[in-house]
């Protein structure tokens, strides 16, 4: 075969292999093999921390365009504190649409699949405007701030308000993030103020400004996007979506690699050609 016709391959056949790549460990897991990073295995003890019918807030601080990365982790941290005899309490501070995400994640964990109950194991406090000002005021008085929960109940009927009243009584703030500004307001107005212990997970592209709170001990461990989700998934044995989203992503990319090598090898041969004539190889 003359190996400048590897420059003339049917763009269709590479649009193919990339379909394949993404769609195979979707229908058929794989499993590719995961190193377990020591910052997971930080977030992993955090949570097994809490103490027996401790209070953790979860904060799905993302919206629709960060399902990717950060509805994976939303649902393996939903799947380890349910194995758990700990309350949990969702509250957004992003957007409207935080609140809806998490009854998504809801659905797919599944609160009677673990035996928990609406407002007595769970609750969703639903989005609260106002950015740091409101993450100010829920950790100074909740039962000031927050009157119903996300579908209009008034928190004094739901058990599981009862011990909060505010970040004092938080065991464990989980973060799940798509700007940097959010872990940083928990880490200002709860940790500084009132000792709370922050950790979570946050979307790749601002992972790295994040590594000196880790460093500092002042985050315990932050998992980066679907890689850290997948991790802790491996961590709490309970494999789902970003195992299989790692895999596809795997693949593409070797795929990609695939790609550029035998490119390069079509160009190497369009070089090799000999000046008017017919390459022999």
């Amino acid at each position: 075969m003359k190996l400048e016709t590897l420059l003339k391959i049917d763009s269709r056949w590479i649009f193919l292999a990339f379909l394949l790549a993404v769609a195979i460990p979707i229908i058929r897991p794989i499993g590719l093999p995961l190193k377990i990073s020591e910052n997971t295995k930080q977030v992993y003890d955090a949570v097994e921390s809490v103490p027996d019918g401790g209070i953790v807030v979860l904060t799905p601080d993302f919206s629709y365009d960060n399902t990717g990365e950060l509805l994976p982790m939303l649902e393996t941290f939903l799947n380890h504190l349910f194995t758990k005899n700990i309350k949990v309490v969702s509250v957004s501070y992003y957007g409207a649409a935080s609140p809806l995400l998490m009854e998504t994640a809801m659905k797919s964990v599944g609160l009677e699949t673990y035996g928990k109950e609406y407002g007595v194991d769970f609750v969703n406090l639903g989005y609260i405007a106002g950015d740091e000002t409101a993450v100010a005021a829920f950790g100074a008085d909740v039962h000031a701030l927050v009157k119903v929960d996300h579908y209009g109940t008034p928190i004094s009927e739901l058990t599981i308000m009862e011990n909060l009243r505010s970040a004092e009584d938080i065991d464990l703030e989980i973060s799940l993030s798509a700007g940097m500004n959010y872990p940083e307001l928990y880490l200002r107005q709860w940790q500084t103020t009132f000792g709370t212990k922050v950790t979570g997970g946050s979307v790749g592209l601002i992972y790295a400004p994040l590594i000196p709170y880790i460093s500092s001990g002042q985050l315990l461990g932050y998992l980066p996007s679907m890689r850290g989700a997948a991790e802790y998934e491996l961590l709490s044995r309970k494999p789902a979506s970003a195992i299989v989203g790692m895999d596809s992503q795997s693949l593409v990319h070797l795929v990609f690699i695939a790609a550029i090598i035998l490119c390069n090898i079509g160009v190497l041969g369009s070089y090799l050609k000999p000046e008017g004539g017919e390459d022999e190889t």
